[in-house]
């Protein structure tokens, strides 16, 4: 949206947010709205992408797809949809305006041109009430004695608190002057207070929405190679950058280094086994350190001698499972004496004379771990990506001498890299598909990129004024796979991610996850994918894992509205949302019991995944699992309960649905694919991960596995991603296209 937002907090009487999303709201219940749904779509998407600053999501061929049901393939230039319907929606804001709106006090516009709306503050055209020096002077003291801290000193008797106000009111006009001699009354003095507050409000909104915004960074490629180009690292001078590619011949990652203004990658690390991931260079500039596996659980932290070539193992780490990819960055401190590395959940600092590890944080069970350490210029202070819960991530600062962690953001949405500034009073980190800046001592972010570019893994060189980032790019689409043999049909597809399917008990619907709208969010489609619509609107948040009720009627899902993970009931039919759980914990992966009347979840705690249930209708959560549990499903005799012991765990457990012995039933599963497998009937189906990839099946009566059919595309990992027909006839599965990702330049960064 054109309208640039306040560096520090909106004082809480005026919202320049709040008040264009009370605008839409008006708008969208208007006569000439309420039966156009097609239109409200369109206004709905367009201002709160406009408001997010999501501009990448307002191009033609985006919206086609997001508001118009238009398929993958839409090409604006043949079908002009987005085009018409934003004249038709011009024309109605505008009949809009000229009727029911025409006293609003501000305008929501669609300029042409484009797909960003604006907002205008509108001078209200009532004739101004008349009054008096003397009644303004009263009316100001009403106001001060409102906002005194101790409002019962003169009269004893406490005011009303003052009214919020989501946008400019009209001036109100003062009740008629008082005789000559007499006190104004108190119902004037209030007329007067909301009068002066009118004003005060008017001004502040003059100023928000005509004050200049920041001038916009100016990006330009540094890499452009098939592949992915990912987890750049600046020299200590600022004059290359080091940086991952899979451009060999066998698709595995190695180092390259760039020189700025050159565009001819050298390669550095030399073909072993195992992808490399993470380098950094030390501080003077003489060698770069990176880690690579050494066994399935296991990282070893090397050091190149670029001089040399020659290879040195310094530590072995366990590997971080962080929730969105094992946590593979690291730093090495400005003095050169130790690299800071995370060892599963924990922050570590390994000396670079003797690969001694020392434990610098322990993370709370109730959360999943410290991760992505980063120096500050001064190498006192280490900033870090403090992951609450899965999707849910906080940038930290840990202060080296006195161990205190300050926490920097706020809000439940995953952080995808961060750095410092040169001078050490900044850090700029990736979230939103944007970069952000915020100061080391605290305060509100400031936006960077307007996330027309998606940004990740951003550094800034330490000197040189110059940023680079990662900007990967990957569609996930639901792929239906008919049994016993068939070929791939394509369900569901927009340019990101759907996700997450579960199909309806009457095989008629399916419910997913995607972000074709730039949040997460729970949708609907019929079987095949047609007329996909949106039932939730938690907004920046991750919310995921739908499943239906035995009914066809609920969907039980999880969704992050705060540190925490909690399950929620949406009622299909009239979208009414209630939070079904609340506890201080995550609570995750729901599934209903065959009856309706149950539902299963996943939570952690004590920092250890357990299976409970709690009944539909109200009643007391019950630990079902005691050793280990996560995404259950009751079997369909109701008799057992199956689920896995935790994110990455690879066997499938069960135990009698009223409690008793666990005993594993099968092994076989990939690590991490707790999200890939389904029980149905007295098979399990699932996806495998290693290549080549495929569909298969399992026989819970005979033991038997066998492959169903070959994968066009990589299954998901750390994710929902697979859902069986009721009737068993095909098979639901979310498949990634590879990556793609540049690396872009920013120069003259300050």
């Amino acid at each position: 949206m054109q309208v640039t937002r306040p560096e520090a907090p909106p004082d809480d009487s005026f919202n320049v947010r709040n008040a264009a999303l009370e605008e839409l709201h008006r708008i969208l219940a208007s006569d000439g709205f309420a039966k156009s749904e097609r239109m409200r779509r369109f206004l709905a998407y367009a201002v709160e992408h406009s408001l997010a600053q999501d501009l990448g999501q307002l191009k033609e061929s985006v919206i086609g797809g997001a508001v118009f049901d238009r398929p993958a393939t839409y090409d604006p230039k043949s079908d002009p949809i987005v085009r018409i319907e934003a004249r038709r929606l011009r024309q109605k804001l505008a009949a809009y305006y000229a009727k029911e709106g025409k006293d609003d006090p501000i305008r929501i516009n669609l300029p042409k041109g484009g797909y960003v709306t604006s907002i205008e503050a509108i001078r209200s055209t009532r004739k101004p009430a008349i009054f008096a020096d003397a009644d303004l002077k009263i009316g100001i003291q009403a106001l001060k004695h409102r906002n005194d801290p101790d409002p019962h000193r003169e009269t004893g008797v406490a005011p009303q608190a003052p009214p919020v106000l989501a946008a400019p009111p009209s001036p109100v006009l003062p009740l008629s002057r008082p005789a000559s001699g007499r006190r104004p009354s108190f119902f004037r003095l209030i007329g007067l207070a909301l009068l002066v507050a009118a004003i005060l409000a008017g001004l502040v909104w003059k100023i928000a929405v005509s004050r200049p915004g920041p001038v916009p960074l100016e990006v330009r490629n540094f890499t452009s190679l098939p592949g992915a180009e990912m987890q750049p690292a600046f020299s200590p001078d600022g004059s290359k950058v080091a940086f991952l590619w899979n451009g060999s011949e066998n698709g595995r990652r190695n180092i390259y280094v760039q020189n700025v203004g050159s565009f001819s990658p050298v390669l550095l690390s030399k073909e072993a086994e195992g992808e490399v991931s993470s380098p950094v260079w030390s501080p003077g500039g003489r060698e770069i350190a990176f880690l690579r596996p050494t066994s399935a659980d296991h990282l070893g932290v090397f050091v190149m001698d670029l001089a040399t070539r020659d290879i040195t193992r310094r530590a072995i780490i366990e590997s971080a499972p962080s929730p969105i990819g094992p946590s593979v960055l690291i730093d090495w401190s400005p003095d050169g004496k130790f690299i800071a590395a995370t060892d599963r959940r924990d922050l570590v600092l390994i000396s670079t004379a003797n690969g001694t590890i020392t434990r610098i944080t322990t993370s709370p069970e109730q959360i999943l771990g410290h991760y992505e350490p980063a120096f500050s210029p001064d190498g006192r202070t280490i900033a870090f990506r403090e992951s609450l819960s899965h999707g849910v991530d906080q940038l930290s600062l840990l202060d080296l001498s006195s161990g205190r962690i300050n926490r920097l953001t706020t809000g439940a949405n995953p952080i995808f890299g961060h750095t410092w500034t040169p001078d050490g009073n900044a850090l700029i980190f990736a979230r939103q598909r944007s970069l952000w800046r915020i100061s080391a001592s605290g305060g509100e972010p400031r936006r960077l990129t307007d996330g027309t570019v998606t940004a990740r893994h951003p550094r800034v060189a330490r000197v040189g004024n110059r940023l680079v980032f990662a900007s990967p790019r990957q569609t996930i689409r639901v792929w239906r796979m008919p049994l016993p043999a068939g070929g791939p049909e394509l369900v569901l597809s927009s340019t990101l991610t759907d996700v997450s399917p579960d199909i309806s008990p009457d095989g008629r619907r399916i419910a997913f996850r995607s972000n074709r709208t730039g949040t997460d969010e729970i949708w609907v489609a019929g079987i095949h994918g047609a007329n996909p619509r949106r039932l939730t609107q938690f907004g920046r948040t991750l919310t995921g894992c739908p499943r239906w009720s035995p009914d066809g009627h609920f969907l039980a899902l999880d969704s992050r509205t705060g540190d925490n993970s909690d399950i929620f009931i949406l009622n299909v039919d009239n979208g009414k949302l209630r939070r079904f759980t609340s506890e201080n914990y995550d609570e995750v992966v729901p599934s209903w019991s065959r009856d309706g009347r149950t539902i299963y979840y996943s939570a952690n705690t004590k920092g250890v995944w357990q299976v409970w249930k709690r009944p539909v209708n109200g009643g007391f959560s019950v630990q079902v699992t005691h050793g280990g549990g996560f995404g259950a499903w009751e079997s369909a005799d109701r008799r057992w309960l199956y689920y896995t012991k935790d994110r990455g765990g690879r066997a499938i457990w069960r135990m009698p649905v009223d409690g008793g012995t666990e005993e594993p039933v099968f092994q076989g599963l990939d690590a991490g694919m707790w999200g890939n497998w389904r029980l149905h009937n007295d098979t399990i189906y699932f996806a495998a991960v290693q290549p080549p990839y495929s569909l298969r099946s399992y026989d819970l009566a005979t033991r038997r596995e066998i492959q169903l059919a070959t994968l066009p595309n990589r299954p998901l990992v750390g994710d929902a991603g697979l859902a069986v027909a009721p009737d068993g006839s095909s098979i639901f599965v979310s498949l990634a296209d590879p990556v793609a990702s540049d690396l872009f330049l920013v120069e003259q960064f300050r």
